[in-house]
């Protein structure tokens, strides 16, 4: 998965963990997609200092994970709940009302994932 992907998936399960600073900088760079100019500009902070920050930034989202898995976790579910989506579409010896029932129980334990 590419970085910025990752880390910015990262600030939605540990976001609140950083300082108010961090987790602000981290989304314009991450979420926003602003450069560190960009952003130093915004905040009036050296190029440097804005750097500093998603490091600093970057390395407790990254020691929560560690730590925790949650992000880890959430993939390996909504993989498996992919997998079952492909199977049932792939299966057709089930009886249509089992299909229909086993996709409504899939489709509600993706959506307890999403919130």
């Amino acid at each position: 998965m590419e970085k910025n992907i990752k880390i910015s998936c990262l600030l939605s399960f540990y976001g609140d963990f950083l300082t108010d600073k961090q987790l602000e900088l981290m989304q314009l760079h991450y979420d926003d997609d602003l450069s560190l100019a960009e952003i130093a500009g915004r905040k009036g902070i050296t190029r440097q200092g804005v750097h500093d920050a998603l490091r600093r930034g970057e390395q407790v989202l990254e020691n929560y994970e560690s730590r925790l898995r949650l992000f880890e976790r959430y993939l390996a579910v909504k993989n498996s709940l992919d997998g079952m989506n492909e199977f049932l579409k792939d299966n057709t010896t089930l009886s249509a009302a089992a299909t229909e029932e086993l996709k409504a129980r899939l489709k509600e334990a993706a959506e307890i994932w999403e919130m």
